[in-house]
């Protein structure tokens, strides 16, 4: 299906926020299928988007604008568009559609949205052999597991390799020097991650070829290097000022004096640190003599060959500069040379692929490979591309995209790219907001000729459109974001600020809505405003707004956790999966010190907390100084001691005896912890799972417990009155009623990003540096200020997405210090009273949150037996739903073992019933990740035979029925696997090892049993 005008095919949309990007999207997918009379044309679609979420909701309005189109009337918003873009007539539509809607139904799964990163794998498996993987190969997802492992095997070489201990032992003082942690580890671990970027492959490919011998020999050919150019510089010194003592020149004998470029002929370069002044180094040519000089001829007749001198030596020292920078970043280089090898190592083993690391894997394939082949290999030919949140995509993706882009336009068939350079907030992801901007040209094609060609393509087929009206946001927040983000475009550089030509937005809402924005000193803290964020959200609530309409936007997850702490403690309930970490509970916190204690990990810290605690509880804490003395001298006899006094019954030979899972149970029993604590009973899940693991000590828990306390976080229960409260970055495609952002500080100066440039010093090919000031003065500067430009982007695109969720009600205090903020206060300061903003008007609101809803989420007071009644009531509905979804996959997986049979048997199954397009959806991904879960243990290769459902009779009479059973031919190894639907529970562990005594009893001496969760295809070995 050609669209009959080759010259305009490929559309970029700027779509801003809130102005129905995912609708026209879908809009546009839709008049796709209808165009033609194949109703089942939609597989020749592949749209592409960045999350599972979005993807999912993409799928959903398809559908649930197909089927409208079905029966829409003329005149129909949706009808008109899609006649503008069909060219055919409404009946013809409505005929369409009914056909395609049923054809979707039919065939679910060949509907193809899907996210980036599936699609990346759907390429990776299909050239596993090129790239060296074997077909079943698995993908890492995790890279802190592989940061671990190689500072682990990095660590332990300390004491046994001498140059590896060096390098450490070095870096450890370095730290010192700075004011922070000798402990290099933390720092390591975080350092690795700039070698996951895609920007990285090339180096650590080539490092990865050098041995450690090689490394070594490089970095000390950079010392040696530094020290020849001191000795050069101090040489070059000497003969100046040789020069001027034999004609008795001083340095008051030239123009300025101590600021004249020849006092670079003086200064002291025995400091590594020390750079000649911009003086020296710009002026050195307008070094004259002194107008009151007596040797005023002398200086002339000598400045030529002083100012070659001075010129020698400011190159000298920009060059020794660079390289102690380089020699400064050497652990970079061992930290590469070694993840290269490590990664071939686990790849080999493990049969795995890092995820990061495949956009540059089918980027060396897919671009020496016509698109018909890729094709092929595929198993399905797109005639469409349909690309969501472009601004998102990293270089290789896009590059790796443009082969097949470029065969479905030379075809004149059309390709969608949408997005919006001002919501590019995903940098760290390798996203590069420049590629958008750039459109249609590509960006970084180089002298490459066949992007060079591609690139011509695509200038004569783009056609850029805007979307204009914004249909989120009420006038008042329209027009405030208008004119700020209109001034605020000018801290950005020409190029960049070129994202922000479309930023004027019109509105459709009556609304008014309302602006306020207050402004703080520095000093003031993020806790000093919990008064002004409870007003704020007090004020709402008395305008009829529910606690579920406001969302809190926060930079930082710990930010979010101090208010989420603050907010329950005045009896407002938080929905937040950013900010209620396990990490923020006492009790969490009590509990990992008492076990630490409990098992003899001699920690004063962990002892100490203790001690606080149990006094703390018993009203007595003016004795923990007394006490905490005491343990200096006696230790954890103290507190033995104290727990005697008051009658604790904690009993340390079963604690000793038990698994930390049980220890950990019945020390919540023995210290009176509430068990019905969300984050303990979260902690204790947690907990569970390491238990199952090969290293179930608690060392290794407190390990993984030190590398995710910022990730682990309890699941609130989505609640109609509880405040939504998230970072800025999870909240991007979200939209609030009110929002607040209750501490907007500049980012202040931490980690330095790192970038790989060109080095041609034998055997570097690339060398990583930071990019600092300390770059100025070097071919590098470009680099560097780039960084700076983009640094200032993010940082305006993260204050846009904060500032556009909003739809009635924007509340902001801002800090008072950096760039954006003064800017931000100079163009609003003409309309400020004081030090606050305000615009619109605060109206009263009506919830779009029924009565019913609201009281779901309040507590239920324990005198009205009748409202337990009608909350138990709902509870049990919600349970048997559970249920009954739990029954239909265990159905599915009982009659299905084919990947590709799955949405036959779901339609099959379904039929009848009220399934929505999200249960379907996740139906298909529960048994799809559990069937493959199920193919990754490989039984049918080892000889085993499957039964399903197969029921076996214990001595009591009971009958129990297994989900599979795999028994060799030769009846003596044995394989139970069981399913289950819902979160991971100790009666399941129980159950199983029920299972392989009865096998056992039954002469089945060798058995083995799985736990297969199916939410997030978690396999557990059980051992009996």
């Amino acid at each position: 299906m050609q669209t009959g005008t080759p010259s305009k095919n490929l559309i970029s949309y700027r779509a801003s926020a809130g102005s129905g990007k995912t609708y026209t999207l879908a809009v546009e997918y839709i008049s796709l299928c209808l165009t033609t009379k194949d109703s089942s044309y939609f597989r020749k679609i592949l749209a592409i988007t960045f999350t599972n979420k979005a993807a999912a909701e993409l799928k959903e309005r398809i559908l649930d604008f197909t089927k409208h189109l079905i029966t829409a009337e003329d005149g129909d918003d949706m009808l008109i568009a899609v006649e503008e873009r069909c060219h055919i007539g409404a009946e013809q539509i409505r005929s369409r559609a009914k056909k395609v809607f049923s054809q979707m139904l039919y065939s679910y799964a060949d509907i193809h949205v899907s996210t980036i990163d599936h699609f990346v794998l759907s390429i990776l498996k299909a050239f596993s052999k090129e790239m060296g993987l074997s077909f079943d190969f698995k993908v890492e997802l995790d890279q802190g597991r592989i940061s671990e492992l190689l500072v682990d095997e990095l660590m332990r070489h300390i004491g046994q390799d001498e140059f590896i201990t060096e390098t450490l032992v070095a870096y450890s003082y370095s730290k010192l020097d700075d004011g922070s942690s000798w402990n290099p580890r933390r720092d390591l671990v975080a350092s690795t991650q700039e070698l996951f970027k895609e920007s990285s492959a090339e180096a650590l490919n080539a490092l990865g070829e050098l041995d450690d011998e090689v490394i070594r020999s490089g970095i000390e050919t950079l010392k040696i290097q530094m020290d020849l150019l001191k000795k050069h510089i101090l040489v070059t010194q000497k003969e100046a000022k040789d020069l001027l003592i034999t004609n008795g020149l001083e340095l008051s004998d030239f123009h300025g004096v101590s600021k004249s470029p020849a006092a670079i002929f003086s200064r002291d370069m025995d400091a590594m640190g020390y750079q000649p002044t911009d003086g020296q180094r710009n002026k050195m040519d307008e070094m004259a003599p002194s107008g009151k000089s007596k040797n005023r001829g002398t200086a002339e007749t000598l400045i030529p060959g002083l100012i070659d001198l001075g010129t020698s030596i400011v190159k000298d020292c920009d060059m020794r500069m660079l390289i102690s920078l380089v020699h400064k970043e050497r652990l970079s280089l061992l930290l590469a040379n070694r993840l290269s090898k490590l990664l071939k190592q686990l790849e080999k083993e493990e049969d795995m692929s890092l995820l990061s690391g495949n956009n540059q894997r089918i980027a060396n394939v897919v671009r020496g490979n016509p698109a018909p082949f890729i094709y092929e290999r595929l198993g399905e030919r797109f005639r469409h591309f349909l690309i969501d949140e472009f601004q998102d995509t990293s270089l290789n993706q896009w590059h790796n995209f443009l082969p097949l882009i470029d065969n479905s336009l030379s075809q004149g068939y059309k390709n969608l790219l949408v997005g919006d350079a001002k919501q590019s907030i995903y940098r760290w992801r390798n996203s590069e907001v420049e590629q958008i901007i750039a459109l249609p040209d590509i960006h970084k094609k180089g002298e490459d000729s066949e992007l060079n060609r591609m690139s011509e393509l695509m200038a004569r087929t783009h056609d850029s459109k805007g979307l204009n009206v914004n249909y989120r946001s009420a006038k008042a927040i329209i027009a405030f974001n208008n004119s700020l983000f209109s001034s605020l475009r000018a801290l950005l550089s020409p190029e960049l600020a070129l994202a922000y030509s479309d930023v004027d937005q019109e509105h459709r809402k009556t609304s008014k809505g309302y602006v306020e924005i207050h402004f703080i000193e520095k000093d003031v803290r993020l806790e000093d405003r919990f008064e002004q964020i409870l007003s704020w959200i007090g004020s709402c609530q008395s305008d009829g707004y529910a606690l579920g309409e406001i969302g809190i936007l926060v930079r930082k997850n710990r930010e979010g956790q101090a208010i989420a702490n603050a907010l329950q403690e005045h009896g407002i309930a938080v929905n937040s999966s950013d900010s209620l970490l396990l990490y923020g509970s006492d009790n969490v916190h009590l509990l990992l010190n008492f076990l630490q204690f409990i098992h003899g990990k001699k920690q004063a810290k962990a002892d100490l907390f203790v001690l606080h605690h149990i006094l703390e509880r018993y009203d007595e804490p003016l004795r923990f100084h007394e006490l905490a003395k005491a343990y200096h001298y006696k230790g954890s006899s103290v507190l033995w001691e104290l727990f005697k006094e008051k009658d604790l019954q904690i009993n340390l030979k079963l604690h000793l005896s038990e698994s930390i899972y049980e220890s950990a149970e019945r020390l919540c029993r023995e210290i009176w912890l509430d068990e019905g604590d969300p984050y303990l009973q979260e902690f204790m899940n947690r907990l569970l799972l390491h238990s199952l693991n090969a290293d179930s000590s608690l060392d290794g828990f407190m390990e993984e417990f030190e590398r995710s306390k910022w990730k682990w976080s309890i699941t609130a229960a989505p609640s109609e009155d509880a405040v939504q409260l998230m970072t800025i970055h999870r909240s991007k495609g979200l939209q609030f009623p009110v929002v607040i952002l209750p501490y907007w500080k500049s980012k202040t100066r931490g980690h330095s990003p790192k970038e790989w440039f060109p080095w041609d010093s034998e055997p570097f090919a690339q060398v990583m540096l930071p990019l600092t000031g300390k770059l100025e003065n070097t071919p590098y500067t470009p680099a560097l200020q780039r960084e700076k430009e983009l640094q200032a982007m993010d940082e305006l695109n993260l204050l846009y997405v904060a500032c556009t969720r909003p739809e009635t009600r924007l509340y902001m205090t801002m800090v008072e210090e950096g760039t954006l903020v003064g800017a931000v206060k100079n163009h609003l300061e003409p309309r400020m009273e004081g030090s606050i903003y305000m615009e619109g008007s605060a109206e009263p609101h009506v919830s779009k949150l029924t009565s019913e809803a609201q009281e779901l989420g309040k507590p239920i007071p324990k005198a009205d037996p009748k409202v337990l009644l009608r909350t138990t009531a709902r509870s049990e509905s919600l349970y048997s739903k559970e249920r009954e979804f739990g029954k239909m996959v265990h159905k599915i997986l009982e009659k299905n073992e084919r990947l590709e049979d799955v949405p036959f048997f779901i339609d099959q199954m379904s039929s009848g019933m009220s399934l929505s397009t999200d249960e379907r959806i996740e139906l298909e991904r529960s048994v799809k990740a559990a069937l493959h879960t199920e193919k990754e243990l490989k039984l049918g290769e080892r000889g085993f035979v499957c039964s399903k459902e197969q029921e076996i009779l214990s001595p009591d009479g009971r009958i129990s029925r297994l989900d599979r059973l795999y028994l060799t031919p030769s009846n003596q190894s044995a394989v139970i696997l069981d399913f289950k639907t819902g979160k991971p529970d100790k009666k399941d562990l129980q159950q199983m090892e029920r299972y392989q005594e009865l096998l056992k009893a039954m002469g089945y001496a060798e058995t083995e049993a799985y736990l297969l969760y199916t939410q997030n295809a978690e396999l557990i070995q059980v051992r009996s």
